[in-house]
């Protein structure tokens, strides 16, 4: 079998996992979400309320921060899972659909909360955007002269990069392999690109914890790719 044939079947192995009966179960996991909330929520309105009220609010800062730093962690882990699929160290503990499968989710669900990320900021008193400047990259202008439309800029086009990547799991058949690679080889660009906003952008960026956050997950992007560059150099 030739290295084109091979570099084919991998691609091939690598489209769409989420099958019919996985995307009726996502559905299902979110109602019971929905509705667990329903009956808990209430039971914290009134402090949760407090929070959303009034020129001092910050509850929209905090739910935006929150889901922010989620939807970094849920990027992190599917390019995580790409890498150790394109090293095939997944086939020590997993096979290839259920893991396949598993990075899908995680990159939907992780673009699911980078948009509530940027869209609850639309109730935020202090930041007073719209939603032209929530989609329109570098719009956004707040902090000291408006510094931060720069880093924010730079998540906005990261999250268009990932919905891109995304996308392209569900039209391969219609695009070539080259372009199908390199868009993929784009999220490294669309992960740097995330990484600097949550960095400069994020209030509590300079905490113990979220150094340790991003020193982890940008330490072990770095390890598997170095680690996948060796494995291809030992190939040739």
């Amino acid at each position: 079998m030739t290295t084109t044939q091979i570099s084919g079947n991998a691609i091939e192995a690598r489209q769409s996992a989420m099958t019919w009966g996985t995307g009726l179960a996502l559905i299902v996991a979110l109602a019971i979400g929905a509705l667990s909330g329903l009956v808990v929520l209430p039971v914290f309105s009134g402090i949760f309320a407090q929070t959303l009220v009034g020129e001092e609010a910050k509850g929209y800062w905090f739910l935006s921060r929150a889901s922010g730093v989620t939807a970094y962690v849920l990027f992190w882990a599917s390019m995580m899972m790409g890498l150790l699929m394109s090293t095939k160290t997944t086939r020590l503990w997993s096979n290839g659909p259920t893991f396949m499968a598993m990075h899908e989710f995680t990159s939907i669900l992780g673009l699911l909360f980078a948009g509530f990320h940027a869209l609850i900021l639309l109730g935020d008193a202090f930041i007073k955007t719209d939603i032209v400047q929530i989609l329109t990259p570098f719009l956004m202008s707040f902090g000291k002269e408006g510094a931060q439309s720069i880093w924010v800029g730079l998540g906005q086009l990261g999250f268009y990069a990932f919905a891109l990547i995304l996308l392209s799991f569900y039209v391969r058949q219609r695009i070539s392999y080259g372009v199908w690679r390199w868009l993929h080889f784009g999220t490294f660009v669309a992960y740097m690109w995330v990484t600097v906003h949550g960095m400069l952008a994020g209030s509590d960026s300079q905490t113990t914890f979220m150094l340790s956050v991003y020193a982890f997950t940008n330490a072990s992007i770095l390890f598997l790719t170095l680690y996948r560059i060796l494995l291809m150099k030992a190939s040739v």
